[in-house]
């Protein structure tokens, strides 16, 4: 015993490894009824807790119907030292403790009734502790020396309960307010060791800094502001006392000039508060910090009213923002006039998004949900929650030294350290010399079918003839049908006829090149099975069907087979007929493996590979688009090893940053370079843009590839040469393809994708995922679907147990959306509805009308004459598409 308390030495040892950044619940709501706000500090004893005090005194004071709840997370030097019974000795109010800090108290459970040391009343403040330890040192090194050790996750998830219980009830009161009191300076760890301001980052409240007027104060302010600011912290305003030095006024200065503003624009105002008043042994008397309040109490109302104004705009701009959007911005891939609802993301932490809810109908109050960000922002997000910081830092760094320098005939080291990383430990290990930098996965791809038409004249010899004698010349690609390479002109120009292409979209599109049909694997009904668009003699079932993924995919192993063979007939076949009437085949371009946008088909890798080895034997340089499956994204540095692949010309993007800056490169061999070389510019590729090898994205690209292949940091890394450790658990992907309406199932690397059952053929057009994906939302992941094909996609850094999560998640929403299909157009007689998840049968009145003992005669909305279909929902079977949206009315026995 010492001093009266009880020491606790049950230690633990800090966990090793790559640490795991705080679960919030997916599809929870954060009330931001109420103002909530954090208060962080420049450094120790800056007076963060008196400051808080005069906060929620005077909120208690002024708003006498409201109450206002003080939150210290952890606390150290407990209970001698207790941030939250001062605040209440300060207000008069209540002082609660947590289970954990309980521990530390020799009586019972403790709710003490505080003298209101400013206003003799009863007082609506409520105090509370949750984690405490007794020494006063900082919370890491307390948990060394005591134990009873807590994870990120369970302060996160306290913190949450406590402002989600006040904002349920005493919160509902008009003039509540939250404070939520950090420990120490921005980034004083916490008890897990992981600095404050990325730990709390996670809940994206609104913060105020106190900052530190003594000598060296400044500088430490303006490092907080500087952490802060770099993690999307909102700070209304900074705090200081008055130390006789002016240091308000320096912060002032370079707060109002060095853009240390919100992307409102506005700069956060500085407010000083009075000297503090002279200590008396290592005390200050109650009646001197009364007089220090009561001098303070205009400033106090100033800091009041600044944080109610800025929960108030934050509300505004939420509640207004898709209305402005509607008005001012145009989205990629979208047709506006069939959105129904627009997705307001307030911020992002690593994998998941806070999401603005407005209440609804219901009335309830407005909040932000935590969703997963299903399609990782469009297939380049490369991190989670733990190392977004990481990625933070680098484009800081970056953006720091370098800001933008131009390239050509210049280096620098962001450049070269990207470039070291792709050519001797990234997907051009042995085979690619060159680097190239653009600006997009598109832009890569035409930088990529320059080059290979450019070797492919050299070794033609078509390079010493003029340019009247290459007139006649037509050059031209092989490829894959359903590919997708972009969508500049020279890009979709490389892919077969598609809805990207059409007249409505491209009138200059001018195919150039002769698509290969794609046989596709995935899980069917269990098994691994190889789907063909064509016809093959002389293969049988077995060489269909697979026990594994790695018998599916070892394209090498396979070779001799029936299947490769009419692989091999097929292809030679396809390359004679794209050198009819003319043309000549200049370059094979080729999406690796995995077909993305034409909806998420894994190609069968022995196909690639015939290819391949036709191209080579006719000298055709070989070119892979691997800017969606590379760099980790199908688990592998390189989609081109699963195939067996060495390419002439390999193309990156997507994961290059880690999902944060657009950067894009073409990978060469040293053959393909040297074709360029020559006296003459005319011989140079003359290619680029401004912002050629930016050292921004280059810095950043260095720390995404970084983290890729680190253990230090990435928990499915398994060392080089090796593909990550399976994220998804395959026996329960198998068991989802049985699923009613699931066509087939693919877990590959980073993605799981699942194609629904449709009537007619699905595609890209196809509005049958539409029901599934509503059921996502609701359920807390936002996806954004392929036509019938809903996929999930994740990091390279995601943790197994988060993608079991997901599967979860997944197949509720598909129960859930089929039952919601079964009871979807059982309405009664004469009812009319609108169905917004089917597609009806057309054309096929028998087929539609057969075997039940009703039917619907439906009513395409939108059109000047309503187009009847007819409908059978009996067996189901043509309820399982869905584009359009119609009016269905029952008639019994139709």
């Amino acid at each position: 015993m010492q001093g009266g308390r009880a020491w606790i030495s049950t230690k633990s040892t800090p966990p090793s490894g790559p640490k795991k950044a705080p679960e919030v619940e997916l599809g929870c709501i954060q009330d931001l009824s109420v103002p909530a706000y954090v208060v962080w500090g420049a450094g120790t004893d800056v007076g963060k807790t008196l400051i808080s005090a005069g906060i929620c005194e005077y909120f208690s004071r002024v708003n006498k119907d409201g109450a206002v709840l003080f939150l210290k997370p952890f606390q150290t030097g407990y209970p001698e030292d207790s941030d939250a019974d001062t605040v209440a000795g300060v207000c008069g109010g209540r002082s609660e403790v947590g289970d954990h800090a309980q521990e530390l108290l020799l009586a019972g459970e403790e709710v003490t009734e505080f003298p209101c040391l400013l206003n003799p009343k009863d007082s609506n403040v409520v105090a509370r502790t949750e984690y405490a330890w007794s020494q006063p040192v900082s919370p890491h090194l307390a948990v060394q020396l005591e134990g009873r050790a807590v994870t990120d996750g369970q302060i996160i998830s306290s913190l949450q309960k406590s402002l989600g219980k006040f904002a349920a009830t005493d919160g509902k009161l008009p003039g509540s307010m939250a404070l939520v009191e950090t420990a120490g300076a921005v980034n004083s760890p916490g008890p897990a060791g992981t600095g404050q301001v990325d730990m709390l980052r996670t809940l994206r409240l609104p913060g105020i800094l106190i900052g530190d007027g003594r000598i060296g104060g400044i500088s430490s302010t303006v490092c907080a502001l500087e952490s802060l600011l770099l993690r999307g912290v909102e700070i209304s305003c900074v705090i200081m006392i008055d130390q006789g030095l002016q240091n308000e006024a320096a912060v002032a200065a370079m707060v109002s000039q060095g853009g240390f503003r919100s992307v409102s624009g506005k700069t956060m105002p500085v407010i000083v508060l009075p000297p503090l008043p002279r200590r008396r042994q290592a005390r200050i008397t109650a009646q001197a910090l009364r007089s220090w309040f009561s001098a303070s109490t205009a400033k106090f109302k100033k800091i009041a009213n600044i944080m109610q104004s800025e929960h108030k705009e934050r509300l505004a701009q939420l509640a207004s923002a898709a209305e402005r959007t509607e008005k001012m911005l145009w989205w990629p891939f979208t047709q506006h006039d069939l959105v129904k609802h627009v997705t307001v993301i307030d911020s992002r932490h690593g994998e998941d998004w806070w999401v603005y809810q407005d209440g609804g109908p219901a009335g309830d109050p407005p909040g932000l949900k935590r969703m997963l960000d299903g399609s990782a922002s469009w297939w380049t997000q490369g991190v989670d929650a733990s190392l977004h910081a990481n990625l933070t830092r680098a484009i800081a760094y970056g953006s720091g030294r370098y800001g933008h320098v131009l390239f050509p005939e210049t280096t620098n080291e962001a450049a070269l350290g990207v470039a070291r990383r792709l050519l001797e430990e990234g997907p051009g290990k042995g085979w690619a010399t060159r680097v190239f930098f653009s600006d997009d996965g598109s832009t890569a791809v035409e930088v990529g079918l320059k080059m290979a038409f450019r070797k492919y004249m050299s070794d033609k010899g078509l390079l010493a003839k003029s340019e009247e004698e290459l007139a006649g010349l037509r050059l031209r690609i092989v490829g894959m049908d359903g590919s997708y390479h972009g969508d500049t002109l020279g890009a979709m120009d490389c892919q077969a006829p598609s809805i990207f292409t059409g007249m409505k979209q491209m009138p200059w599109y001018d195919p150039r090149g002769y698509w290969i049909p794609s046989p596709s694997l995935g899980i069917v009904k269990g098994t691994w099975t190889l789907s063909l668009p064509f016809e093959l003699t002389g293969v049988g079932a077995a060489e269909l069907t697979f026990a594994s993924k790695e018998a599916a995919l070892d394209a090498k192993g396979r070779e001799g087979g029936a299947v490769h063979k009419g692989y091999q007939a097929l292809v030679k076949q396809s390359f004679d007929k794209a050198e009819e009437g003319g043309m000549t085949v200049g370059a094979v371009m080729l999406e690796a493996v995995m077909h993305g946008a034409g909806g998420m088909y894994m190609v069968d890798p022995l196909m690639q590979r015939t290819i391949a080895a036709e191209a080579r034997t006719r000298g055709i340089p070989v070119v892979l688009d691997e800017v969606f499956a590379g760099l980790w994204r199908l688990g592998l540095v390189s989609a081109a090893s699963i195939p067996g692949i060495v390419p002439d010309v390999a193309c990156y993007a997507k994961l290059l940053t880690g999902g944060t800056i657009p950067m894009a490169v073409t990978l060469a061999s040293e053959e393909i370079f040297e074709t360029f070389r020559g006296s003459e510019k005319s011989d140079a590729l003359l290619h680029g843009h401004s912002y050629t090898a930016h050292p921004t994205g280059c810095a950043v690209a260095c720390a995404a590839m970084d983290i890729y292949s680190s253990a230090d940091h990435n928990p499915n890394y398994q060392g080089e040469g090796k593909p990550l450790s399976p994220l998804w658990d395959e026996a329960k992907a198998a068991a989802l393809s049985s699923s009613p309406g699931v066509a087939r199932v693919l877990p590959m690397g980073t993605i799981l994708a699942v194609e629904l059952e449709v009537e007619g053929g699905g595609g890209y057009a196809s509005g049958a995922a539409k029901g599934v994906v509503a059921k996502l939302k609701e359920l807390g992941v936002h996806a954004r679907p392929l036509g019938n094909v809903v996929y999930l996609m994740v990091t390279p850094t995601t943790q197994p147990s988060k993608c079991d999560k997901l599967i979860e998640i997944l197949s509720e929403a598909l129960k859930l959306g089929e039952r919601d299909e079964e009871a979807g157009c059982k309405e009664e007689v004469g009812q009319a509805r609108r169905c917004s998840f089917f597609k009806f049968c057309e054309g096929a009145p028998a087929k539609a009308a057969g075997g039940g003992a009703g039917a619907i005669l439906c009513f395409a909305l939108g059109m000047d004459t309503p187009t009847v279909r007819w409908c059978y929902f009996g067996g189901m079977t043509a309820s399982k598409t869905g584009t359009h949206q119609i009016l269905c009315v029952w008639r019994d026995n139709w």
